[in-house]
């Protein structure tokens, strides 16, 4: 698998776009998790959410279960601690 990316800055002073790519999730290595987070006026959420995804994604009861797409929403509605 190859993945590439690209970046344009635009009129903010700062980049604040964050990107993840993984090509493999642990226990599902046939699954890959590439994401792009948009900064939308700051770079702290997508930050965030580059840093932690996987990790907040592969404990989810439902990624235990091999069902993506319900890990996806169980992140989703995961509460900030």
């Amino acid at each position: 698998t190859a993945c590439g990316t690209s970046s344009i800055q635009g009129r903010r002073a700062s980049q604040e776009d964050r990107f993840f790519a993984c090509e493999s999730l642990p226990e599902l290595p046939e699954c890959g998790l590439y994401a792009v987070y948009d900064g939308h006026g700051g770079d702290r959420a997508a930050s965030f959410a580059t840093s932690s995804m996987q990790e907040k994604l592969v404990a989810t009861p439902a990624f235990k279960k091999h069902d993506l797409c319900l890990a996806l929403e169980q992140v989703a509605e995961m509460k900030p601690r």
